[in-house]
């Protein structure tokens, strides 16, 4: 599991990693994502987004449970045009950032704005990949920088 500040460093590292592979292949267009099998959000994303498109990524706990409630209370005051109570509800939820954790085992990957298979093959030997979970194989396009857990360490 990892904190928002640990999140943070996995952050800066991967756009590292993607910049150097931006400096080898300056023609690939692409952005990273947080996944797993269960889901996916932009690398971008706020907790706000994770816990709409991928509430998996973060650990099933007591600050989840209260983040997800809130973005519910979000949702009706958005609905019902409450704009005090909408900004009340979201500082409320960005003081819950500090508590909630992140799933280690999470990936960063590379998603294509424009696919080609010449970029995805090139990509899969460069060695700011993470070739073990790369799968070297023409039939894949998914690209691994790595889990959370490794571009933490």
């Amino acid at each position: 599991m990892l904190n928002s500040d640990q999140l943070n460093v996995v952050i800066k590292r991967a756009y590292h990693r993607f910049e150097q592979i931006k400096k080898k292949h300056p023609e690939v267009k692409a952005y990273m994502v947080f996944s797993s099998r269960k889901g996916q959000v932009d690398i971008e994303a706020s907790l706000r987004q994770m816990l709409q498109e991928f509430p998996e990524m973060v650990v099933d706990d007591k600050a989840r449970n209260e983040a997800l409630k809130i973005i519910t209370e979000i949702k009706k005051a958005e609905k019902n045009d409450r704009s005090s109570e909408v900004e009340r509800l979201g500082r409320q939820l960005a003081m819950l950032t500090v508590q909630v954790r992140y799933d280690d085992n999470v990936r960063v990957e590379i998603r294509f704005k424009d696919l080609k298979y010449d970029h995805v093959w090139a990509l899969q030997a460069n060695e700011y990949v993470d070739r073990s979970l790369t799968p070297q194989t023409k039939a894949s396009i998914r690209i691994v920088l790595g889990t959370l857990r490794a571009l933490h360490c």
